[in-house]
């Protein structure tokens, strides 16, 4: 009776230092920082659960298995996965972890190793663990939900270094980027992440300002981004769009600025109504029809006819120049500028 009765006591002390370490870290934190803080349980905290159905917690594979060096710590999932890690390195990459470890006394050992519940699963935690190990290269996101898992999940714990290596990762992952730019534009708006905030509006300048605004082809995308940051995202778009300026280029194809085709008018007053809309070079790539109009007026002079691939090339290399030139122009700092409130 009396074991239960200290047992009991002992649960509730480690509630309250828990909810104590909580506190402390949510004061110094943002308001939105604050509210994901908060959502998470104790790492301590012992919940119901229907033996029949528990499963036998068991070893992660290499090389978060206990055969880890240097692991001094358990962190066991949702799923009952069992990761061996060292404890410094979890001081250093949270201070979430730091207060805890410092401040609690487990309750369970395993190996002598002192037992920590996380409420995440193995997949999540284990691409986490990657970037807390500065001797381990973290592997590439299998897909845009793994991303926003794992950023949530460095949120949550105030891992600011693994999220700075996120953004480093995605950068260099094209695929990536490409599948949902939408998406990673609002992890970056949220988490405060400039550079990958940047490359990823800048990408989507290729979907249409009217899908931009809801189609159900980036439903999915859109469910990420809070409404002011696609607010924004939208004014970033329409701008680039209203400053590329097709119309009234001079073009001389003999490359000794004596033949001026007039064709270009025609060809560049459509280019600018298209990229209102999608002020990107694929804008162009995608005008087949307007192209082959171009090139059927190009045939009729002398001096395109007979090298009419290069003379259409240097063209496109010409119009490509002017869409970047102009929206690298686009002042990006009211786009950014809320990031920092």
């Amino acid at each position: 009776m009396l074991d239960r009765c200290d047992n009991q006591l002992r649960h509730r002390t480690m509630r309250k230092r828990a909810c104590a370490t909580t506190t402390i870290i949510t004061a110094s934190l943002s308001n939105s920082q604050a509210r994901v803080y908060s959502r998470i349980a104790s790492p301590f905290h012992t919940t119901t659960m229907d033996t029949a159905t528990a499963t036998k917690p068991t070893d992660a594979e290499a090389p978060f298995d206990r055969e880890c060096p240097k692991a001094d710590v358990v962190l066991r999932t949702s799923d009952n996965i069992d990761f061996h890690f060292p404890k410094l390195l979890l001081i250093f990459a949270s201070p979430f972890f730091e207060n805890l470890l410092s401040d609690g006394t487990p309750d369970e050992l395993k190996d002598g190793r002192p037992i920590i519940l996380v409420h995440d699963s193995s997949k999540d935690l284990r691409q986490l663990l990657y970037f807390c190990h500065p001797s381990l290269s973290p592997p590439p996101f299998s897909s845009i939900d793994d991303v926003v898992q794992v950023h949530a999940i460095a949120a949550k714990y105030c891992m600011e270094d693994a999220l700075g290596s996120f953004q480093d990762i995605i950068m260099n992952s094209p695929e990536v980027m490409k599948s949902a730019p939408i998406t990673l534009y609002g992890l970056a708006a949220r988490y405060r992440l400039p550079a990958l905030a940047r490359s990823a509006a800048k990408l989507c300048l290729e979907i249409d300002a009217g899908k931009l605004m809801g189609s159900s082809d980036i439903e999915d995308q859109l469910k990420y981004v809070s409404a002011l940051h696609i607010n924004r995202l939208f004014a970033y778009h329409r701008a680039c769009g209203t400053a590329i300026k097709i119309t009234g280029i001079v073009y001389y194809c003999d490359g000794n600025n004596s033949v001026i085709h007039s064709c270009l008018e025609v060809f560049s007053k459509a280019m600018d109504m298209l990229l209102q809309y999608r002020p990107c070079l694929q804008t162009v790539i995608d005008a087949k029809e307007e192209m082959r109009t171009l090139e059927r007026e190009l045939l009729k002079c002398n001096a395109c006819k007979p090298n009419i691939d290069p003379a259409v090339d240097n063209l496109f290399r010409y119009i490509a120049n002017v869409i970047e030139d102009a929206v690298s122009k686009v002042c990006l700092l009211s786009l950014f500028l809320f990031l920092f409130r």
